[in-house]
C-alpha cells in the first residue's frame, strides 16, 4: 500500500509539473529525454519548414498575379495589402481561406446584418470582406494581437471602408455583452483559439441568445467546446456544422498560375488537425 501511493504521489507530481511548466520548457525536455518524440519533433520541423519555404515563393509569384487583390470567393476583389511578407496570406490572396465558409458568408450577405461583431480578427480578411460586401453595416473587431491592428486599418484604408470599422484589443464577456446590447439583427464571427468556451456564454453575454453567431470550434485545444455549445445554444439556435477539408489542385482560382506543389502549399492553411465551425442561427 505504502509503495502504490509513493507512486501515485510521483504521478501526481509530474501531473503538476506537466500542467505549471511552460510549454518551451516541456518541449525541450521531450526533446532532450524522449528520442521517438526528438525524431517525430524534428520530422514535423522539417515538414513545416519546407511549406513555409514554399508559401514565401508562391506569394512573391501571387502578388504580382492578383496585384494584392483577392482572386475569388466572396470577397473578390478586396485589395489586401500586406506590410510583411507572410505565406500565410496566400491562401486570402487566391480566396480559398476557409473556402468551407463561402456558402455561409453568402447567407450572411443576403441577410444584410446592420452590426457584425468579429472576435479574433487577426488582420481583418472576415472584417474587411464583410465590411465590403455589407456596405450599411457597422463593423467591430476584437484582436488581442495588437500588431495586427495596423495591417486591418492598412487593408480597409486600401479599400476606402476605414470609417466604418472599429478595432479593439482582447474582448472580455464584459466587453461582448456591451456589443451587443443593440436591438438591430447582429452577427457574431469569433475565432478565439478555445476561448469561446469563456465568451459564449449565454448566461454572461445575454444577447447572445438573440444572436446569428458563425465560430472556429477548437476541441483540440478544449476538448469538450463543441459539445458545451451545442448544450448552450441548441434551445435557442439552429446548428449547422461545417468540417474543414483539404485543398486539391482543383480549387486553385482560374487564371493563377503556379507549379502544383506551390499551388497546393499556398492553399494549405497549415491547420495539422481536422477543424469544425458552427453556424449557429437563432430561431
Amino acid at each position: 500500500m505504502g509503495q502504490r501511493q509513493g507512486s501515485r504521489g510521483v504521478l501526481s507530481l509530474k501531473s503538476m509539473l506537466h500542467r505549471l511548466l511552460p510549454e518551451q520548457v516541456k518541449r525541450s525536455w521531450w526533446y532532450l529525454t524522449d528520442r521517438q518524440w526528438r525524431a517525430t519533433y524534428c520530422d514535423s520541423r522539417r515538414k513545416i519548414s519546407s511549406l513555409q519555404n514554399a508559401q514565401r515563393r508562391a506569394f512573391a509569384q501571387l502578388c504580382q498575379q492578383t496585384n494584392d487583390t483577392v482572386v475569388a470567393g466572396p470577397f473578390r476583389g478586396l485589395r489586401y495589402v500586406v506590410s510583411i511578407n507572410r505565406g500565410t496570406f496566400t491562401q486570402k490572396l487566391l480566396g480559398t481561406y476557409e473556402k468551407e465558409l463561402w456558402s455561409v458568408i453568402e447567407e450572411i450577405v443576403s441577410r444584410a446584418y446592420p452590426l457584425v461583431v468579429d472576435v479574433g480578427a487577426a488582420e481583418g480578411f472576415y472584417v474587411n470582406g464583410l465590411a465590403m460586401r455589407l456596405p450599411q453595416a457597422r463593423i467591430v473587431a476584437f484582436e488581442a494581437q495588437t500588431e495586427c491592428h495596423s495591417r486591418l486599418l492598412d487593408i480597409a484604408r486600401s479599400n476606402n471602408l476605414a470609417e466604418r470599422i472599429e478595432v479593439h484589443g482582447i474582448c472580455q464577456p464584459g466587453d461582448l455583452r456591451n456589443t451587443l446590447a443593440s436591438d438591430v439583427p447582429k452577427l457574431l464571427i469569433c475565432d478565439v483559439e478555445g476561448a469561446e468556451e469563456e465568451l459564449l456564454d449565454p448566461a454572461k453575454v445575454p444577447a447572445l441568445r438573440e444572436c446569428d453567431i458563425l465560430v472556429e470550434v477548437h476541441d483540440c485545444i478544449r476538448p469538450g467546446i463543441g459539445v458545451e455549445l451545442k448544450r448552450r445554444f441548441g434551445p435557442t439556435h439552429s446548428i449547422r456544422i461545417i468540417a474543414s477539408t483539404p485543398r486539391t489542385l482543383d480549387d486553385l482560382p482560374v487564371g493563377i498560375e503556379l507549379e502544383p506543389e506551390l499551388a497546393l502549399a499556398a492553399m494549405d492553411e497549415c491547420r495539422g488537425v481536422d477543424m469544425e465551425w458552427f453556424w449557429m442561427t437563432n430561431r
